[in-house]
């Protein structure tokens, strides 16, 4: 299953991003495209080999400053989602067919 996304760091370059399974106990490379401008977004992928059960999708980016998004934690929970640098959380479960 192709996961795709975009990730942005301002005026500053992105250096890599990674996608987790796991709510981030692991994490392995995306595939990153180029930014569409100096203050854009990039594209990036992950080829995800989804086997049956239920899982807890998510990434972060990292620039070329070596910033990155910060931990997921109940102590910096935004419910507005404005400003907040957490990586989101995608709840999945997968079926067999």
């Amino acid at each position: 299953v192709r996961i795709e996304g975009r990730a942005w760091a301002g005026a500053v370059d992105l250096d890599r991003v990674e996608f987790s399974a796991d709510n981030g106990r692991s994490w392995q490379p995306a595939v990153l495209g180029q930014k569409n401008g100096p203050f854009g977004w990039a594209p990036w992928h992950f080829d995800w080999e989804a086997a049956e059960g239920t899982y807890i999708l998510c990434c972060r980016g990292f620039d070329k400053e070596g910033r990155s998004q910060v931990e997921a934690s109940d102590d910096a929970f935004n419910w507005g989602s404005f400003g907040s640098t957490q990586p989101q959380q995608v709840y999945v479960r997968v079926d067999r067919t």
